[in-house]
């Protein structure tokens, strides 16, 4: 499945407004909090980047290298979080 830019720009907007309005709903303490209001700004940057790159850009390999390992950690915490609630609810 081929996802346009405007597409993902898209979807990734409408992640933050729903993150940020259930931020306020949930009036989250302690690291999560924390940690909320970093993934959000992690967000906010990855919407800017996505818009600053064309798809035949050339990027500096320490550049990419971070992309991916922004991207490679943020996976493990997901897959990690997700898989304690998945085992929560059996």
């Amino acid at each position: 499945m081929n996802v346009t830019k405007k597409r993902l720009t898209q979807i990734i907007k409408e992640e933050l407004e729903e993150a940020y309005v259930a931020s306020l709903a949930a009036k989250p303490s302690g690291e999560a909090k924390m940690a909320k209001s970093q993934l959000l700004r992690t967000a906010e940057y990855s919407t800017k980047l996505i818009n600053m790159l064309e798809d035949d850009s050339d990027l500096e390999p320490w550049v990419q290298s971070k992309i991916t390992l922004a991207s490679d950690y943020l996976s493990k915490v997901y897959h990690h979080l997700h898989g304690e609630e998945v085992l929560d609810q059996e």
